[in-house]
């Protein structure tokens, strides 16, 4: 696990590299909600968890269905809004988020905030989850997790499979 979280940190400035060429202070807004939420976690704090996510947040995880499908046993499930709250407020000894990179998007901001995109490694739910397209509102200094684009079950549902058994 730490190789691979090595190697995401060495790889990631090349994949990254047009965004890196101007300066970009998300990272530290990023890295103090990180800090922040797993501080929250680790006391148990529902309603400091519940004040690093947007109100309209979803976070997704990779759940093991109790019939068999076709394809995988496997499915990301969502949560939402109070779920995200329950979810994280779980003793979860795992549980770590590892802020790789982050930059702002070129696109205007909302009135909810910056909109930032952050590349995230977060350990604890199933198989890590890996992926630069968790977005971020920034707002008067402070993060707030919105939602992440990616695939909770891995690339393929195979992936997922081969990891959580």
């Amino acid at each position: 696990m730490k190789f691979f979280i090595l190697l995401l940190i060495v790889l990631t400035p090349l994949a990254h590299s047009s965004s890196l060429d101007a300066p970009d202070d998300s990272i530290k807004y990023i890295q103090e909600w990180a800090d922040g939420l797993q501080a929250a976690v680790k006391n148990g704090d529902k309603p400091a968890i519940k004040s690093f996510f947007h109100d309209h947040a979803v976070f997704l995880t990779c759940e093991q269905l109790n019939e068999t499908e076709r394809n995988s046993p496997y499915k990301a499930k969502g949560y939402g809004q109070d779920e995200i709250v329950d979810l994280f407020a779980k003793p979860n000894p795992k549980f770590a988020i590892h802020v790789i990179s982050s930059r702002y998007s070129d696109k205007e901001a909302w009135e909810v905030g910056k909109l930032a995109f952050a590349f995230l490694v977060i350990t604890g739910f199933r198989d890590p989850i890996a992926s630069d397209e968790f977005r971020f509102f920034i707002k008067d200094n402070k993060a707030k997790y919105y939602i992440g684009e990616y695939l909770a079950c891995g690339w393929a549902s195979m992936n997922c499979r081969k990891v959580c058994e």
